[in-house]
């Protein structure tokens, strides 16, 4: 049977881990901000569609990113550019969650942004070679889409209305 890591080794670890919590450190801000983003795109689901028909695929979506990123790109509701953003995110994310020696800096962002409406952001935010507002500028990208996605629901519920009317 294999032996796991020291005490000293384990604890040498987690001494990193809270050094990089309290310093507000690039992995902690791309982990945190993936959770945000997750939670966000299962928001985005949960009510786009009814609870009947779709409680047992939000089970599944619930910890599940890469569906929630696939399911709202099929439906057209993620630009093809930002779809592209959040799948490189997600890998940048499982390098930072599983190798406790990957790099993380602004130049993880490079390619982010092309399809944006708000452009000049993500250039700002890489002059400045901030993480956390690159991260937030993603974000504010899936913001952006879930408007409109908002926008077209209420649209075609209110076309379906009328046309019910009608009949």
């Amino acid at each position: 049977m294999a032996k796991g890591p020291s005490k000293k080794s384990r604890r040498s670890v987690f001494d990193r881990f809270v050094k990089e919590l309290v310093e507000g450190s690039n992995r902690t801000c791309v982990l945190l901000m993936h959770a945000l983003l997750e939670q966000t795109i299962y928001s985005i689901v949960a009510l786009s569609y009814p609870k009947k028909r779709t409680q047992k695929f939000l089970k599944y979506l619930k910890h599940n990113y890469n569906a929630g990123v696939e399911l709202l790109y099929i439906v057209g509701m993620l630009p093809h550019g930002l779809y592209g953003d959040l799948n490189r995110f997600r890998k940048l994310r499982n390098d930072m969650a599983h190798d406790l020696s990957a790099p993380c800096g602004p130049e993880d962002f490079r390619g982010y942004g092309k399809s944006s409406k708000h452009p000049e952001e993500w250039d700002r935010a890489r002059k400045k070679r901030s993480v956390i507002q690159l991260c937030s500028q993603l974000f504010m990208d899936l913001c952006e889409a879930e408007k409109r996605w908002s926008l077209r629901l209420a649209a075609g519920r209110h076309l379906a209305a009328m046309h019910q009317r009608r009949k």
